[in-house]
């Protein structure tokens, strides 16, 4: 237990960083190695699969009743004071449930523990190299192959969860997010950043509220798109130029549906058929001033 007067380096101050920052909990999640074990559980199950084959054959062609009875009952193998039936179906199991259990586990990172965002794994790895650090931090192999970029990014994960789509994930990451710091710094918008590590002089755009600000200003957007679809269409008098801006508006209204939420194929067909179905009722109940 740390007496609290050494300050903390390493890990253990890593650690404390993570603690607060959960965004930045990024870790190796060595999908190659995992492919390498599976592929070698795999491998031993055809092996063992073709000694049980074999071993079933002999004892089919042995001409002997006692053997030739293993391949129609399981009872008389588990009788049998010793068989190689028996013995490859023990090993097989213990085999199966290996291999199973490695399927599973993959399978579960994979879909449970979403990759990080770039501008996260450039934070850890800006604070990985500070300046700050008067001993280096990690060292030799750990240092070369944990967050460095000689790791492919897609070989990380991260443990917190993340509910927004993943193209609004790389839009507000990649773009929206970068432009905000641009024009935005944090001397003039100071509550929409956090401080990672004080000691590390490093600060960084709350990605959280900041995601908060852009959902709840996303809804606005979006609860004031059918009026303001209705004062375009009201101030276009032909009637040809109206029904182009309605297939426009409905295309822009799908694809919109599309790639900034997780709605189904058919909740997206069904909100654009009402949302064109507005429409048309709008230029309907306008066609005499046309």
């Amino acid at each position: 237990m740390s007496t609290g007067s050494i300050p903390k380096r390493g890990y253990r101050r890593l650690a404390e960083v993570m603690l607060p920052n959960p965004e930045l909990a990024i870790f190796r999640q060595f999908y190659s190695l995992n492919m390498l074990r599976i592929m070698s559980l795999q491998a031993e199950l055809v092996r063992l699969e073709t000694e049980y084959h074999i071993h079933c054959d002999n004892d089919d062609t042995s001409n002997d009743q006692n053997r030739e009875i293993y391949t129609a009952s399981f009872h008389h193998i588990v009788k049998a004071p010793s068989n190689c039936q028996q013995e490859d179906l023990i090993k097989i199991n213990k085999k199966l449930d290996e291999y199973n259990q490695a399927l599973i586990q993959v399978a579960q990172v994979r879909s449970l523990c979403p990759p990080p965002s770039k501008s996260d794994l450039k934070t850890l790895r800006y604070w990985l190299t500070a300046e700050n650090f008067k001993r280096p931090f990690p060292r030799e192999r750990e240092a070369k192959y944990t967050w460095s970029t000689n790791i492919d990014d897609d070989d990380f994960i991260t443990l917190t969860s993340d509910e927004r789509v993943p193209f609004v994930k790389a839009f507000q990451s990649k773009v929206i997010a970068p432009l905000f710091e641009l024009f935005f710094p944090m001397d003039t918008l100071s509550f929409l950043y956090k401080t990672v590590d004080e000691t590390a002089s490093l600060t960084r755009l709350n990605q959280g509220l900041f995601s908060k600000v852009l959902m709840a200003s996303s809804k606005v957007i979006a609860s004031m798109l059918p009026v303001l679809v209705m004062i375009v269409l009201y101030t276009v008098n032909s009637v040809e130029t109206r029904l182009g801006l309605t297939v426009m508006f409905s295309g822009l209204f799908s694809t919109l549906l599309l790639y900034f939420t997780s709605a189904s194929l058919t909740e997206i067909f069904t909100a654009t058929a009402a949302f064109a179905a507005v429409e048309v009722v709008f230029i309907g109940s306008t066609l005499p001033r046309a």
